[in-house]
């Protein structure tokens, strides 16, 4: 089964990212983007892969353990772009900012707990940002896509705590990714 950890933001924000991914669809809506589904946008921590049925239940006593006593970051949005670039873009994010240093200090915990359970270290800093979309293939983005997105100005809604940390399974199909709850934490 395919799994990841991540901070689960719910409803508050539903809003602000659906008019976010609207925004940047009016730029070129026949660019093939596969726009995630605003219930469905969450916050990675750390993505495992495919893993073992078996492994789950030490998944869920680590992360219990590295998440206890862990205080909610309070986040809010901080740039809007793609990665690798917006001028060949694969995914479309919001990146996030946090006031302290809550969302680093988690991002550690779940690191350390899955080290001790065997992954290898992840290579690539911590990038914390919510998924919009997928682009299904880079040669139909057109430049007027790519020139929307780079001038799309930053969106904005009020800072907030994001209490809710999951272990995830995503099931993945023609229609896109569906994702189940394995186990959910509340920071204190």
């Amino acid at each position: 089964m395919r799994l990841f950890v991540a901070l689960m933001l719910g409803a508050r924000w539903g809003d602000a990212l659906t008019d976010v991914q609207r925004r940047v669809r009016r730029h070129d809506p026949r660019s093939g983007v596969r726009w995630v589904d605003a219930a469905n946008i969450h916050l990675t921590l750390r993505f495992l892969g495919e893993v073992e049925a078996a492994t789950v239940a030490p998944l869920v006593t680590a992360f219990a353990r590295a998440i206890a006593g862990a205080a909610p970051p309070v986040i809010a949005p901080a740039a809007l772009g793609a990665f690798p670039t917006p001028r060949r873009p694969r995914v479309i994010w919001v990146g996030i900012t946090e006031t302290g240093l809550r969302l680093d200090a988690l991002h550690t915990r779940v690191e350390a707990a899955v080290g001790d359970l065997g992954w290898q270290a992840e290579t690539r800093p911590f990038h914390p940002h919510l998924t919009l979309g997928r682009v299904r293939d880079p040669r139909r983005v057109s430049p007027e896509f790519s020139a929307g997105l780079a001038t799309e100005p930053v969106p904005t809604w009020e800072p907030g705590p994001v209490t809710r940390v999951a272990l995830v399974r995503s099931h993945l199909s023609t229609g896109g990714a569906r994702h189940e709850a394995l186990q959910v934490w509340q920071l204190a």
